[in-house]
Order: structure tokens, then C-alpha cells, then sequence
């Protein structure tokens, strides 16, 4: 439990670190979304909490006592999104080029860390909807 607790505020402690790193590396970068009108902050933001969070994840896999393997496939998947945001932040990637990434990361939960999608849930009433 303790060195639960530790690896936690390690990859807090990491995340923020990262934050404050990359939000001045962002204008640099290309990674600043710009106001506009269908944007609602008033001066340049730097989009990189997401990228933050993610080094602080891996971070946490790498130096906790998680055993790996079964996260494998959701670890690589995630990767795939997290960079394919990044780019898609600082070049406006297609919608086609975002959805094959979405489909890869979704492909490599389902034949490689064996993901299923058993049922929907109980989409409009309280009767599960299953797949099967």
C-alpha cells in the first residue's frame, strides 16, 4: 500500500513537472490553440495536458510494481491516440487519418490484449442489451 501511495505522488509530482515544461515548450512547438470563434478562451492556450498526463502514466507503469503484460495492447493503444492528438493539435489532421487511428488503437485492444464488447448496457430502460 505504501509503495502504492509513493509511485502515485511520484507520477502527481511528474505530471506537473511535465505541465510546466511543456507549456513553455508549446509556442515553440506548434502546440497553442489560437481564440476564435468557436473557441472560448480569450488568449492562446497551450493544449498539452493530455501529453502531460500520459508521461506521467507511463511514467507510473515504468517505476510502479504494475505488472505490464495484461496493459500491453491499452498502453501501445493509448500511445497511438496520444500521438496522433499531438499532431492533430499542431496540424489539423483529416478526420479519415484520426478515425484509422482510432481504429488501430482499437484493433490492438481487441486482437492483442483480447478486449471484448460483450453488451451495451442498458442503453434505454433498465434491460442490459447484450451483443451475443
Amino acid at each position: 500500500m505504501v509503495r502504492l501511495v509513493i509511485t502515485s505522488l511520484v507520477t502527481f509530482v511528474v505530471t506537473l513537472l511535465m505541465v510546466r515544461v511543456l507549456v513553455r515548450l508549446a509556442p515553440r512547438i506548434g502546440l497553442v490553440d489560437e481564440p476564435g470563434v468557436r473557441r472560448q478562451h480569450s488568449s492562446p492556450t497551450p493544449l498539452v495536458g493530455g501529453l502531460a498526463m500520459f508521461v506521467g502514466l507511463q511514467f507510473s507503469v515504468l517505476v510502479g510494481e504494475l505488472t505490464v503484460g495484461p496493459m500491453r495492447a491499452l498502453l501501445a493503444g493509448a500511445a497511438i491516440l496520444v500521438i496522433v492528438g499531438v499532431l492533430d493539435d499542431m496540424h489539423e489532421l483529416s478526420s479519415r487519418a484520426r478515425f484509422v487511428a482510432q481504429l488501430v488503437a482499437a484493433m490492438l485492444m481487441v486482437y492483442w490484449g483480447g478486449a471484448v464488447l460483450a453488451d451495451l448496457g442498458a442503453l434505454w430502460s433498465d434491460t442490459v442489451v447484450h451483443l451475443n
